[in-house]
């Protein structure tokens, strides 16, 4: 895609928010629509972050420290969408939350991302995703996970593993979804 019809750039390229994508975020804002950055590289998330004047969402992704991705966002990105009053969702897809050594993608690993971002960013900040069919991808897609995260309650062993780390009722009452509400209603509401 030429930069004149580019707004920004994804994981996988170099530059950050274009004049396009500035105008397109000024719109957004206007508008009360969500900026959402999941996919984007570094440059074009911290551009995003700087130039929004509402907060911005990283809908599905996870914590590059924890799982090195292109994909996963950087300490420096988390904080900046942390910055504007967003919210970071953690995806349950495998590729996304594997552990590097074990090669392990289940409901542990997911926890570890937000143990992450709970240190860098606060509980105040997080969010689960999903970006993965109800089930589960096909056993045979790079996405997916253990059998137990792509269980159709796979929320509530994510709950029990983060309550078991010590996270309270209200903290997950925030990551489930009480995070998410706050951010639209600064967001969407005009």
């Amino acid at each position: 895609m030429g930069s004149q019809t580019a707004v920004g750039y994804g994981n996988d390229q170099e530059g950050g928010v274009t004049p396009l994508g500035e105008k397109v975020i000024a719109e957004l804002n206007r508008l009360h629509m969500l900026v959402d950055i999941s996919h984007c590289n570094e440059e074009t998330t911290l551009d995003a972050c700087r130039l929004s004047k509402a907060p911005v969402v990283c809908t599905h992704a996870g914590a590059r420290a924890v799982t090195d991705r292109d994909r996963n966002k950087s300490d420096k990105a988390l904080k900046a969408i942390a910055a504007t009053g967003g919210v970071v969702g953690v995806t349950a897809v495998g590729w996304i939350i594997e552990n590097a050594k074990t090669k392990e993608r289940g409901v542990s690993e997911f926890c570890d991302h937000i143990d992450h971002l709970k240190l860098v960013i606060g509980v105040d900040r997080i969010a689960v995703a999903t970006d993965s069919p109800l089930r589960g991808w096909d056993r045979l897609s790079p996405h997916r996970t253990s059998p137990e995260l792509s269980a159709i309650d796979h929320w509530k062993a994510v709950a029990v593993e983060l309550n078991r780390r010590g996270y309270s009722e209200e903290a997950l009452k925030k990551i489930f979804g009480l995070n998410l509400v706050t951010l639209f209603r600064a967001v969407l509401e005009p």
